[in-house]
């Protein structure tokens, strides 16, 4: 269950095994964010948005949640698990940076 901590979160398509990670103030408003943003066909990600009109299942789960924000530290976990988990390169992940 999602709960409103801040933290590091992770989209996976279950259909590919992508995974998108990233990080909020608070989870449970971003995820709501997502969402809504791909249902209106207006995500950013265009990955996460083709997975999502294709009706692959999507699965948003939390990684790691703190009590209190710390931005910093938070970003520095993120930053680790897209690494670890190589979600910058298209076979394995959504996250993009230009």
């Amino acid at each position: 269950m999602i709960i409103l901590e801040s933290g590091v979160y992770a989209i996976l398509d279950e259909r590919t095994h992508q995974m998108y990670i990233g990080s909020a103030k608070c989870i449970k408003s971003r995820v709501a964010y997502h969402r809504s943003q791909l249902k209106r066909g207006k995500h950013y990600n265009i990955g996460l948005q083709e997975a999502f009109f294709a009706r692959h299942p999507l699965r948003y789960i939390p990684l790691i949640q703190y009590d209190r924000y710390d931005k910093k530290a938070i970003a520095s976990v993120e930053r680790q698990l897209i690494q670890a988990f190589r979600t910058q390169d298209p076979r394995y992940g959504f996250n993009v940076y230009n």
